[in-house]
């Protein structure tokens, strides 16, 4: 038999310490994106909850893709796979958003964070892909 779980209680708005927990790579009406899962790690309410954290690979919207490379520590040259940062702590600020006339949160901002991630070394991610064709722009 199927089951689901019943916690929909909503992340608080704010600023919250998460972990890039889940990546599926999607295509949408205006091209290819990285749809993330950041769940959030802090001794809180919200500790656990997920969100939803979107990438667009557009060239349009590369200033998205920058601002999580940037929260996530990727290098500034090479390129990378939408796998490569799985499990990398990062700093999100959280929003009251509308979505089809509901509110619900959203990530409008995430960021490197500002605290140690404390995981051993051999857990964390790895930072470099070697090849240059891995990412589309």
């Amino acid at each position: 038999m199927s089951e689901i779980q019943n916690d929909r209680a909503a992340v608080s708005p704010g600023f919250h310490y998460g972990r890039v927990a889940e990546v599926v790579e999607k295509t949408g009406p205006k091209g290819e994106y990285w749809q993330y899962t950041i769940a959030i790690e802090e001794e809180t309410k919200d500790a656990g909850k997920e969100l939803p954290y979107r990438v667009s690979l557009s060239p349009d919207a590369r200033w998205k893709a920058l601002e999580f490379l940037d929260a996530v520590g990727a290098p500034e040259e090479g390129s990378t796979k939408s796998d490569t940062y799985l499990g990398a702590l990062v700093k999100v600020h959280v929003i009251e958003g509308t979505y089809n006339d509901k509110t619900r949160p959203e990530i409008d901002g995430i960021f490197a964070p500002d605290i140690p991630d404390t995981r051993p070394a051999a857990s964390k991610p790895p930072k470099l892909v070697e090849s240059a064709d891995e990412i589309p722009f």
